[in-house]
């Protein structure tokens, strides 16, 4: 029996096995075949793109630098320099490690947090949808503050900032993957009497994965700024401290080194963790 036989309907689906069904096609395999990279000068082209943003942005960057004093936006060269000067005295590795604690927790809690919620709005629409969009409302800054007065200077103020304003971000996903499942695979999974456990494995999650990496994606882009504004206001250690004191203590160079190195922790998340889960989970879905 192909593949498309097992997504006809029910008349069909009486002769499907339970552990057939793992083998159903999601909607997501069904395409033109078209691969994700675009082709063999698809990695060129990217770093052909990248070159050309990052030519621009230093030519931006030195032209502003020339206009203006270096106490309020020095060259380019000067915050490589300040940058520097944090790696050889140890305070970028200290203060990155505490940051990257802070993310990694209050991402996870915020993912466990947010499916929850998410199947809790498939389930009671009503009721929860005005929970999640009343933590959407509150702006971070307003919970950091109620942070520091009900936890005071730990980080656990700091993990609470992340976890309410990023579980909506996976509750809505999450929901949103929930309502667009497909009926069809649901029904051959009720006629062939499917248990939960292989619905969920089969069905449910692969048609929710797509969702989730969105929602990851965007959560963790949150959780670092978040961070950073959690401990800038807390007072906790890490990279938001140290923009403080740097701001603190009017010295531009250092506070746009901490910026800049902001960005690359960024980055290296986003091509180091998120795009390679993403490529891995995209070959689990088309196994």
């Amino acid at each position: 029996m192909s593949r498309d036989r097992l997504i006809a309907g029910p008349q069909d689906a009486m002769t499907v096995s339970p552990s057939q069904i793992g083998h159903l096609p999601p909607r997501w395999a069904r395409g033109s075949g078209r691969s994700r990279t675009g082709g063999s000068g698809a990695p060129l082209r990217r770093l052909a793109a990248l070159a050309v943003a990052g030519g621009v942005i230093v030519a931006v960057w030195s032209f502003l630098a020339h206009l203006s004093p270096p106490s309020l936006f020095p060259s380019l060269p000067m915050v490589l320099r300040a940058l520097r000067g944090t790696f050889l005295t140890g305070e970028v590795l200290s203060a990155t490690l505490s940051t990257v604690r802070t993310v990694a927790i209050g991402s996870l809690f915020a993912l466990f947090t947010g499916l929850l919620f998410g199947f809790l709005l498939r389930w009671r629409e009503s009721t929860f949808l005005a929970i999640v969009h009343f933590f959407q409302t509150i702006p971070p800054v307003i919970w950091s503050l109620f942070a520091v007065i009900w936890f005071g200077v730990t980080l656990v103020a700091a993990l609470f900032v992340i976890q309410v304003v990023c579980f909506p971000i996976i509750a809505m996903n999450t929901w949103e993957g929930l309502k667009n499942l497909d009926p069809e695979y649901l029904q051959v999974a009720r006629t062939v009497n499917a248990k939960r456990g292989m619905v969920l494995r089969h069905v449910v999650v692969p048609s929710l994965t797509p969702y989730l990496l969105g929602g990851v994606r965007i959560m963790v882009g949150f959780a670092w700024k978040i961070s950073v504004l959690a401990e800038l206001i807390t007072g906790l250690e890490g990279v938001g401290l140290s923009l403080y004191r740097a701001w603190q203590n009017v010295e531009t160079p250092e506070l746009l080194a901490w910026t800049l190195w902001l960005v690359c922790l960024m980055w290296a998340t986003e091509y180091g963790l998120i795009r390679p889960l993403d490529r891995a989970l995209m070959r689990w879905r088309r196994a």
